[in-house]
Parts: structure tokens; C-alpha cells; sequence
């Protein structure tokens, strides 16, 4: 049966005589006045053999093709296409057909591309974007006298609306961006799939130029691309035989606001990403961060899970996509460089108990007691073991003692999968400094002061700042958010000391700013570091004498983690040993691998001892350790490099005086390169290293003096009775270590 539609209208039927009478109504005729330039009363019917006439038109039939041809009647090929006849052209006579075209001008089609490509014209392009906005959605009404109005004022080449709805580009579908999940709880969660936010990224030609591909050959570090995981752990294939790869790494973006207390917040899991490979500028640019996922029900692990399963995916067997930067067709591939996150965030991802564990900090396993210094790192081989033994134990008691006391907590984790969370996850300024640190300090002031100073820096701020987010800023403290806090503490000690807050608290205030201040700059030298090194410790001590309670805020800690994050780890590692290919403290190592081949190009393997032949041809071993040293120094001087010496107490070499060992000793720090001495007599070491140390481990040993003269030359411990208590519980235990920070403020501890 054929089938009568008429498409301004949005009406279809199959009886010739509803058409008919639908023609004559008002709707109608109001309608195809407004789409006089493109009403396309469509006469759409499935079966071609009959043929459709309207009886006040004509009574010619115009099956045929010439009178197809001459009314502009498409040719039809399909049996299920539609067939389009223009009422007003068969009712206007021959020599008006061209003026009575129904939306616009039909643009004529370049055989060439044109500068509009791929539209036919800029019209064309100008009307497609106004008709297709994302943010201001335009009804086909409004399109339909926009087109009128151009016709009437003579704008050529306007294409039909029928042309700009039926314009595509390639096969994009908003259903092929996004992926399903489950939570735990059977709820169901959506995401936008990673891969389809690389795959967009990687096509789009202004972020594709800048894009970063390829580990950097700077040794400053001045981006992601030059550090160590890009150069050493991340794989960036270079196969060009076949179809080009690239990888591009991402960070993750983690927050959990579920427990916020501000108004301004929604709480929700959410979960962002951004191409770690984009320049330094482009990263501050809020267009940069994609959104992944969100939700109020489904806890941050289940949407981790499925970024997990899609990073996975796209790690192994990666996704064809175009490649604007080299016109061609490429594979993506990407993996997770760094998270982003909060202390709580970062807890949880490192299934780390929080504050209230007794070993509080997630990167390491200092308390609260050694807030000064770093302790001894974790490792996800560690906490995983811990884990694995606080899951068989049975008794509920045990759990929470084992807990409390190792700083970890069960829970299912997919970041284990990503990436090392005790390193791969930085301490962010924001929820350090202005939302840590700065919160934490003014509300233990306004604690302590009484009400009327409170409202007097209350009034001093409000005048000061009139009409600004500080009103009642002491009132809602708790709501703040971190840009207020860093705007406060520009102007905090001046505050507090119009209030009469006593000297020390002000003082202190004004250490953290200049701390803040500090760390806020985007490149660092030499006296850049010794400067945030000592506004730490300053800091730190201002607490230990005023405000002891603020040590067991795991973040007075994690300041010195922001310090190592700055100035990282050693550009070069050289080991000297006679014995390492077989030492147990080497063989096998995870960072070393194979001794001969070691896992990376900066570390340096070297036996001390050489062979040397003769003149009359023998062979005899001599110790060349100065000369190494010598040699290095020369080479690394102003790259932050570790010598590790270790079995070489048997020889000479270790008490030479006024030689290279001991030149590293006394200036080796003004060339940012420190050694480390490994001996089994503490007497062997050369005393002029020995009064330059800032370190000190110590195993228990046999011999009584070789104890009594260490600690007594390294006067850290202050009494007799604890050094006895000191060597006795280094009895009990293989392997228990005794630490000793020589460097002021002096400390010690014993460690497993």
C-alpha cells in the first residue's frame, strides 16, 4: 500500500483521502508558509509497481522517469526509501518551478573540497552549528524561519533543512562512550569509558600537537615526561612497520565527598582523568580534566573497578583511533601514571587505616613520636603480606590490635592493579597546606583564645576584607574551603597579632605561610630546597615546644613527603663492592635485577678491585675505590647521586685520609652527592666520614666496644640505662635495626 506523509507536518497515512483533507487544513497551510523554502511534503510508499496521484493536482501519473527528472523527483533504487514530491512545484507551472523551491537553494556541490569541507558552503557550516548547539538546543521551528528570513534577504546557497538534520560525520554514538558496571550492592553504574575520551583527545588536532609522546632527555625535571616512571617503567612502543602505536599515559582524578560537611558540595564518588602527557600550562586549564563517573550510591571502588577493567583492556590490546597530529590511523594504548588525591583518598587507596593508626603516615611507617623524620618506606609486597595475616586471624580483638598498630585496613582495592599507591600517589598542596596544615593550626588558636579575641579578629578580617568571602570565617570554619584558607593565611599573622594572639602561635602562622609560599614555585634550586628544608624544621620544632597535640596530625608529617617529593630520589645510584655478584644484599633484588645488566641505565654496578697485568704478563688484583670515586665525582657533580660502598672495611681504602672519600665526606653535599658506608666495624670507617654523618644504622654486633664507642661518639641516646634497654632488644630479634638522626633535632628508634 502506498504511504502519504507529509514531513512538515509530521504526518502520515496510508488512505489518499486523509491526505487530501489533512492539505486543507490550517495547520497545514500555516505550516507550509512558514517552510516555503523547504517543505518537503514527503509521498512516501512501499510498493513502486502503483503509482500515486493526487486528483486536484493532476491526473497524469508521474511514474515516469523523464516527468521524475522533471520535477525534481528522486530516482528511487530502494523499495523502503521514501519518495519526496514538492506540492508546490506541481502545482506552479513549468517556467516557475526554479523560484517556487521549497527551503532555500539547494547549494550546489563542489566537485572539489572546499575551505568549508565537509560542507558545501559556509552557510552550510554556520547553520549546521546553530541548528546542532550543545548548550542552547534550537526547535526545527526556529530553524525553519531563520531559513525563511535568509531567503527573503537573498542569502545564496541556503541548504534545506532536510539537508542540515540529515548531515553525519563518520559513525559517532553517544551509547559506543559509555560502559555499565555493578556495585557491590547490585547497583548499577555508568562511566564514560577512558578509552573513548583518549580515542577523542587523540583525534582533536589542538590537544594531539602539544601532546607529550616520549619520555623526556632532560635531567631537571620539568614535567611527568622526565621523570624516572615515564623513562623506566612506562613501555611507549615505537613499531612503525604496521599500524603506529602510541601510549598515553593518564592521571586519575579520586574524591570522596560522601562526609563533607559543606553545603557547596554534593556528596558523591567521583572519578576524573587528564592526559598526563599534555604540557604544564594546559594541565591548569579546567578543559583538560574529563569527566569518568559519579555517584551517590556506588562506593569509589565499584566505579574504580570498571576504569580498571577498561584501562586494562586498553593497556593490553589498546583502540584504533585517528591520530590528528599525523593525519593517519593509529593504536592507543595508556596506563595509569599518578592518582590525585586527598590524605583520606590516599588511605584508602593505599588500604591504609588513616589518622588513627598508630604508624599514621600512608607512604611510610613513621608515628607520631618521629613526625620529623621519614620513616622506612612501605611497599605494596608489604602491605599486601600484612593484609593477607590480619585476614586468617579470627579473633576481632586481634584484627583491631594488628590494625592499630601496622596502619592498615581490609577492604577491596583495584588500585593495587593501576599502580604502587604508597609512591605513585603525590601530597597535594591544596589538601596540605591550605586545607591541612593552615585548618588545623587556626582552629587549635581559636580553641584556645577566648570569645572576645575571636570576634576581634573576626571584625579586624571583615574590615579589612569588607564585603568578602570572610564573613563569620571563623564561625563556619569547619565549611571552609581550601582557596579561603590560602587567602587567610597571606593576611593570618597580622590578623592574630591586631588580636593579641600570643607571639608563638603568630610565629608559627608565619612559618606555615612562608612554607606555602615556598612550595608554590614552579621551578627549585639548590637554596630553593635548603630554604623549604628549613622552614620545615623550623615548623616542626615550633610544634614540638607550643603545640605538641598537632603531632598527631598525620599531614605535620606529610610535609616532609612534599620535600622528597621535590627533590625525589638520586639521578644516579653507584654501587662499589667486591662481593656483589654474589652478596645476598644484592643478588636478586627487585631494583637491581641482574648485576651484570642492572634494571636501569642510572644505576652503576662496580667492582673496586681490578685486574692488572704486568709487563712480564701476570696478573694481580689492585684496589682502584679512589680513583672510582674520583672519577664519578667528576662526572655526576651537580646531579643528585648516592654512593653506596659496602665490603670493602677488609682493605685500606676506607682510612685513607686527604683522599677522594674523604673530600665526599666533608663538601660532597655542595655537589648534591652523598655516600652511604657499609661496614661490620664501625671503627674501620674513616673518622672524618664518621663525624660528617647524618645517619646512622646500627645491627646488634658481638663486639662490646665497637656498640659503646658508636654511641658514644654519636651522642643521641642520652643515658646509659637506655642504651643498655637498646642493646638488649636488639637481641631478641634477627634483624632488628637500630636508627640514629645525628643531624639536630638529634632522634633515634628502633625498627623491625
Amino acid at each position: 500500500m502506498p504511504t502519504w506523509e507529509c514531513s512538515p507536518c509530521n504526518f502520515k497515512t496510508e488512505r489518499q483521502t486523509h491526505f487530501l483533507q489533512h492539505c486543507q487544513t490550517q495547520k497545514h497551510k500555516t505550516l507550509q508558509f512558514l517552510c516555503e523554502t523547504d517543505p518537503h511534503l514527503e509521498l512516501g510508499r512501499t510498493d513502486l509497481s502503483q503509482t500515486s496521484t493526487l486528483t486536484d493536482v493532476t491526473e497524469d501519473s508521474i511514474s515516469d522517469s523523464d516527468h521524475r527528472h522533471e520535477l525534481n523527483f528522486p530516482v528511487i533504487t530502494s523499495q523502503t526509501s521514501p519518495v519526496h514530491v514538492n506540492l508546490n512545484e506541481l502545482n506552479a507551472p513549468d517556467e516557475h518551478i526554479e523560484d517556487s523551491e521549497d527551503i532555500g537553494h539547494e547549494p550546489s556541490c563542489p566537485t572539489d573540497q572546499t575551505d568549508w569541507f565537509p560542507f558545501n558552503s559556509k552557510t552550510e557550516c554556520l547553520l549546521y552549528i546553530f541548528m546542532n548547539s550543545t548548550t542552547h538546543p534550537i526547535s526545527d521551528e526556529v530553524v525553519k524561519y531563520v531559513l525563511y528570513m535568509m531567503k527573503e534577504l537573498g542569502v545564496p546557497d541556503i541548504p534545506s533543512l532536510q539537508l542540515l538534520k540529515e548531515k553525519k560525520f563518520g559513525d559517532y554514538c553517544w551509547e559506543n562512550m559509555i560502559t555499565k558496571g555493578v556495585s557491590e550492592k547490585n547497583i548499577p553504574v555508568w562511566i564514560v569509558k577512558p578509552s573513548e575520551v583518549l580515542k577523542l583527545s587523540v583525534a582533536n588536532p589542538q590537544i594531539s600537537k602539544k601532546l607529550i609522546r616520549q619520555p623526556g632527555n632532560e635531567d631537571i625535571i620539568r614535567h611527568p615526561a622526565d621523570a624516572e616512571k615515564w623513562k623506566n617503567e612506562i613501555l611507549f612502543q615505537t613499531n612503525t612497520e604496521l599500524v603506529p602505536e602510541v601510549t598515553v599515559p593518564v592521571k586519575l582524578f579520586m574524591d570522596d565527598t560522601s562526609a563533607h560537611k559543606s553545603k557547596k558540595w554534593m556528596a558523591l564518588h567521583c572519578i576524573q582523568m587528564q592526559l598526563s602527557g599534555l604540557p604544564l600550562s594546559d594541565m591548569q586549564k579546567q578543559g583538560s580534566v574529563q569527566f569518568v563517573g559519579a555517584s551517590e550510591k556506588a562506593g569509589i571502588n565499584d566505579i574504580a573497578s570498571i576504569v580498571n577493567d577498561n584501562m586494562t583492556e586498553l593497556q593490553q590490546n589498546g583502540i584504533k583511533a585517528y591520530d590528528a597530529s599525523k593525519n593517519q590511523i593509529c593504536i592507543i594504548k595508556s596506563c595509569v601514571d599518578t592518582i590525585i588525591a586527598d590524605y583520606a583518598m590516599l588511605s584508602y587507596c593505599c588500604n591504609h587505616l588513616g589518622s588513627g593508626a598508630n604508624k599514621y603516615c600512608p607512604r611510610c611507617n613513621a608515628d607520631s613520636d618521629h613526625y620529623m623524620s621519614l620513616g622506612i618506606k612501605r611497599t605494596p609486597a608489604e602491605t599486601q603480606q600484612q593484609l593477607r595475616r590480619l585476614e586468617i586471624r579470627s579473633n576481632e580483638a586481634d584484627k583491631k590490635k594488628l590494625r592499630k598498630k601496622k596502619g592498615i585496613k581490609e577492604h577491596p582495592n583495584v588500585i593495587w592493579n593501576m599502580l604502587d599507591p604508597h609512591r605513585d600517589i603525590p601530597v597535594g598542596m591544596l589538601h596540605l597546606v591550605p586545607l591541612g596544615l593552615a585548618k588545623h593550626l587556626v582552629k587549635y588558636i581559636i580553641k584556645i583564645a577566648d570569645e572576645a579575641t575571636v570576634r576581634k579578629m573576626s571584625c579586624h578580617l571583615q574590615s579589612t576584607y569588607p564585603q568578602s568571602r570572610f564573613y563569620n570565617f571563623f564561625k563556619y570554619i569547619d565549611s571552609r574551603q581550601g582557596k579561603d584558607f590560602k587567602e587567610y593565611m597571606q593576611i593570618a599573622p597580622f590578623n592574630m597579632i591586631y588580636a593579641g594572639i600570643p607571639r608563638c602561635f603568630v610565629k608559627m602562622t608565619a612559618c606555615l605561610a612562608s612554607i606555602q609560599k615556598q612550595l608554590n614555585k614552579t621551578s627549585f634550586g639548590e637554596d630553593d630546597i635548603a630554604q623549604i628544608r628549613e622552614s620545615i624544621r623550623q615548623y616542626h620544632q615550633l610544634i614540638h615546644e607550643h603545640t605538641p597535640e598537632l603531632k598527631k596530625k598525620a599531614k605535620t608529617h606529610l610535609l616532609l613527603h612534599m620535600k622528597k617529593n621535590i627533590v625525589e630520589v638520586f639521578k644516579y645510584i653507584v654501587i662499589l663492592c667486591p662481593t656483589i655478584q654474589w652478596n645476598k644484599a644484592y643478588k636478586n633484588r627487585e631494583w637491581i635485577g641482574d648485576v651484570r645488566k642492572p634494571k636501569t641505565k642510572n644505576l652503576i654496578i662496580v667492582n673496586p678491585i681490578v685486574e692488572v697485568r704486568e709487563a712480564n704478563g701476570s696478573l694481580y688484583e689492585e684496589e682502584k675505590l679512589q680513583e672510582l670515586l674520583r672519577m664519578f665525582f667528576k662526572k655526576y657533580a651537580g646531579h643528585p647521586t648516592l654512593y653506596i660502598i659496602d665490603d670493602c672495611s677488609a682493605t685500606k681504602e676506607l682510612t685513607k685520609k686527604k683522599d677522594m672519600l674523604s673530600e665526599l665526606a666533608f663538601s660532597g653535599r655542595h655537589a648534591e652527592q652523598s655516600v652511604w658506608v657499609i661496614s661490620q666495624r664501625y671503627n674501620s670507617v674513616l673518622k672524618d666520614l664518621r663525624e660528617q654523618t647524618k645517619w646512622l644504622c646500627m645491627f646488634y654486633t658481638k663486639d662490646r666496644d665497637s656498640f659503646d664507642n658508636c654511641l658514644r661518639e654519636n651522642d643521641v641516646i642520652p643515658t646509659l640505662e637506655e642504651r643498655q634497654r637498646i642493646k638488649e632488644e636488639l637481641k631478641k630479634k634477627k634483624h632488628r635495626k637500630l636508627i640514629l638522626k645525628t643531624d639536630q633535632p638529634t632522634d633515634y628508634w628502633l625498627l623491625n
